[in-house]
């Protein structure tokens, strides 16, 4: 399959078809991403999510701002790294994190859902990693 919003493409490389994700190529500013969006918060690189955020439905300068019209509109799932790796017991650095599978991708996308809040942490300086999704069934 080929690359979904020019940014995550789906690729099957086992044979009982566990579904890796993997980088594509860097986003141009103002990409349109209609996906679902998962952005994961304390990541080492700051410009992914954040050039993805501004450029995928506004003109917003502020990130936060934009992410919250985001959210109303359901493209956005908002959580911190350390809280995946305290729950999830994954240790993901930038390049590792495009290769989780499609049920981490699962577990990630359940505990996002119930961390909201996490989305003011962008306040405080955190930098942004994002993972373009298709939606995911949840249990």
């Amino acid at each position: 399959m080929g690359p979904k919003s020019g940014i995550i493409a789906k690729k099957e490389v086992e044979p009982d078809g566990r579904l890796f994700y993997y980088y594509v190529k860097a986003p141009r500013r103002y990409e349109r991403v209609r996906d679902r969006v998962l952005i994961v918060l304390g990541m080492n690189g700051p410009l992914t999510a954040y050039r993805v955020a501004q450029g995928c439905k506004t003109g917003f300068s502020s990130t936060k701002k934009t992410l919250n019209v985001l959210r109303r509109s359901n493209l956005v799932q908002v959580t911190a790294r350390s809280t995946i790796e305290s729950t999830l017991g994954l240790r993901r650095t930038r390049a590792e994190a495009w290769d989780l599978t499609r049920r981490g991708l699962e577990r990630v996308l359940n505990l996002a859902s119930s961390h909201d809040w996490m989305i003011d942490m962008i306040a405080q300086r955190h930098v942004l990693q994002a993972l373009s999704l298709y939606p995911l069934a949840r249990k």
